[in-house]
């Protein structure tokens, strides 16, 4: 069973050497360029392909792993040309494999929780989640199996609330790693020291959540109850720092009430409410 790429970028290019590099053959790639899939070619030892029409001919199994704005639209134009291999998949996190239906065939989803930040992402050990009609999902939990990834499949309805997850632990964080080190700035140090100082606190606690779960890991004013101190803090900061921190913390104190059942955080919640 061969495996055929339309899109060459970071997500094709990475699947096709995950593959290649545990046996399972890939066909090769057509993309919007010919030096993107020259490149991806080359990188999977596989064929640059001159046309979507020879590319499908040549493979089982496509993956359509344009930007997440064109799936759809790839798709149409391919069933439009009476274009349908067996089976066709994506590798959307937030798009379902619904958008392939023009397709009339088999369709799936298959998103890595990892960020892939080029074309030679090292996919190994990446938990993957599927979404699809049966077929489609077993054969990729088969195909990704061989590979050594743990697997799990979602309802197609979760995908947006799922990949909403994803962005919260992944990019939301690196805003708040934006405001804490403007606030360091502030009180002097360059970013290079910010930096320096915030490394082992955020990979220690990103260590311990991942370990040990929110509620083991939380520790801080708010887990302590100190609402003197909460307080402190909303005054050293302003416009939407501010309320950020503070819808925050109102978010922790679920968090804080679950680890210290039996302890009251009525009074810093209130207080965190009324300064809104």
């Amino acid at each position: 069973m061969k495996i055929g790429f339309i899109g060459a970028g970071k997500a094709g290019t990475s699947l096709g050497i995950h593959f290649v590099k545990h046996g399972i053959p890939v066909a090769g790639y057509y993309s919007r360029t010919k030096e993107s899939t020259c490149k991806a070619a080359g990188l999977t030892k596989s064929a640059a392909f001159s046309s979507a029409e020879a590319l499908c001919t040549a493979c089982d199994v496509l993956f359509i792993t344009t930007p997440d704005g064109t799936i759809a639209k790839v798709a149409e134009d391919l069933a439009h040309r009476g274009i349908r291999p067996p089976y066709v998949c994506h590798c959307s996190g937030s798009l379902s494999s619904q958008i392939l239906q023009p397709m009339e065939t088999q369709a799936g989803s298959a998103h890595p929780m990892l960020a892939i930040a080029g074309r030679e992402t090292d996919l190994s050990g990446a938990f993957f989640t599927l979404e699809g009609t049966d077929a489609a999902a077993e054969l990729l939990q088969d195909l990704l199996g061989r590979c050594g990834n743990p697997t799990a499949r979602i309802a197609s309805e979760s995908k947006p609330r799922y990949h909403c997850a994803a962005s919260v632990a992944s990019n939301l964080m690196i805003g708040l790693g934006a405001i804490s080190m403007d606030l360091l700035q502030d009180c002097g140090f360059s970013q290079a020291q910010a930096r320096e100082l915030l490394t082992p606190l955020v990979k220690n606690n990103a260590a311990a959540l991942c370990e040990k779960g929110p509620a083991a890991a939380l520790t801080g004013p708010v887990e302590r109850g100190d609402a003197e101190t909460v307080r402190m803090h909303l005054a050293a900061l302003t416009g939407e720092a501010r309320e950020i921190y503070r819808l925050l913390s109102l978010e922790l104190i679920k968090v804080a009430q679950e680890k210290n059942k039996d302890r009251s955080y009525h009074a810093l919640k209130t207080m965190l409410e009324e300064a809104k």
